[in-house]
């Protein structure tokens, strides 16, 4: 494959990865207003991972897993600066994850 067209691969698994993200936050964001705390931060949780996933995946990666911390940590070696989260649980608040989120997607425009 050449570079171009691998370039183009990860921006489309990309894009497909942060559609998924963006669509569940609508459903945490909606669980939120429902006051269906639980589920929401289940979706919270997988929209930030998919927001992960395809940053790193512009970046060549092929992320697997669902630890959001070693996602994290990942996307720190790209420059992606997470406020510290050390200390939290892995099904933290919603409004956590749902900041990590907004803050990750506004780079993949």
């Amino acid at each position: 494959m050449n570079a171009e067209f691998e370039k183009e691969v990860r921006r489309r698994q990309a894009k497909l990865l942060r559609e998924d993200a963006e669509q569940d936050l609508r459903m945490a964001e909606d669980h939120i207003e429902h006051g269906w705390y639980s589920d929401s931060c289940s979706h919270s949780q997988q929209a930030a991972e998919k927001i992960l996933k395809a940053f790193l995946r512009l970046q060549g990666v092929i992320a697997k897993g669902h630890y959001i911390w070693e996602l994290l940590r990942k996307a720190s070696t790209y420059g992606v600066e997470v406020e510290d989260l050390r200390g939290m649980p892995e099904s933290s608040h919603a409004s956590t994850w749902l900041r990590v989120i907004r803050t990750l997607g506004r780079g993949l425009g």
